[in-house]
């Protein structure tokens, strides 16, 4: 950005600050004219300068010096000092994310662990080392406190590679979560009645009444009782007579035959 000041002549506002003016009792309409000129330049000037610095800034930057009333040359130098800041503090605040990096409950996982590699792989970039070992138990020191059981397995095992290490965590993860998505016991489950077979049968279809749903609706034809129709009424003397004569002709085989008890009636 520098050089592109240059190009635009404007750079010299970043290391020059705003000409004072002064006059002496002597000084010819010349000069004043010339300091006046010199002053508006550098104001001009600064006014570009400064509001191209601001538009290179992150959103954040961006907010926080639009606010201010600072020269170009005022801005250069605060941001110069946030670099070199950044610059020389980013290993230590690297290593300081990773070793306050704690997963919490809640969250996948596996998701907070690429967030923790992420964090590695930034300490690394940085010229330090970060050995695989160191890696994978501090992985598993930060497991949420729901895995527990599952930490103190991991860190039993003598030979862990990251590779293992992240097989191993993945299938855990599955697992509780089909555990979680499992259909609850039926203990837990709010009681259903069973449908009675006459509620499942299509409507079309016609059941036939059993005898206690008989009793109680039906009148019989012959003496107009309810509780059972006419061919099982004991008023009915052509069938008590049909009985009769069934089980009088029941030892010798010949067939019964039909005789009208009617009173005052007999078949001719």
């Amino acid at each position: 950005m520098e050089f592109q000041f240059k190009q635009l002549n404007i750079a010299y506002v970043l290391f020059v600050s705003c000409p004072l003016i002064t006059f002496g009792p002597d000084a010819s309409t010349e000069e004043i004219a010339q300091a006046t000129a010199a002053e508006q330049k550098w104001m001009n000037d600064d006014f570009v300068c400064r509001r191209s610095i601001l538009n290179a800034l992150s959103d954040d930057l961006f907010s926080l010096y639009s606010r201010k009333t600072t020269t170009a040359k005022e801005l250069w130098e605060d941001l110069k000092l946030i670099h070199l800041y950044e610059q020389f503090g980013t290993k230590r605040s690297l290593v300081k994310k990773y070793i306050e990096f704690q997963m919490l409950e809640g969250r996948p996982v596996l998701e907070q662990i690429q967030e923790f590699n992420n964090i590695a792989d930034s300490i690394v970039a940085s010229g330090m080392v970060v050995e695989e070992k160191f890696h994978v138990s501090a992985i598993i020191s930060k497991l949420p406190p729901s895995w527990k059981d599952v930490c103190i397995k991991l860190m039993s095992e003598e030979h862990l590679p990251f590779a293992m290490l992240m097989d191993r965590l993945r299938f855990e993860e599955d697992l509780r979560t089909r555990e979680k998505q499992r259909v609850p016991t039926t203990g837990n489950l709010p009681v259903k009645p069973i449908p009675r077979m006459r509620d499942q049968k299509p409507r079309s279809m016609q059941w036939k009444r059993s005898d206690p749903e008989i009793d109680g609706r039906v009148i019989c034809q012959f003496c107009g009782k309810k509780g059972h129709i006419s061919q099982n009424c004991r008023y009915n003397k052509r069938k008590f007579a049909k009985d009769v004569n069934y089980e009088s002709h029941e030892g010798n085989g010949s067939m019964p035959k039909e005789v009208n008890m009617f009173e005052g009636i007999v078949d001719g």
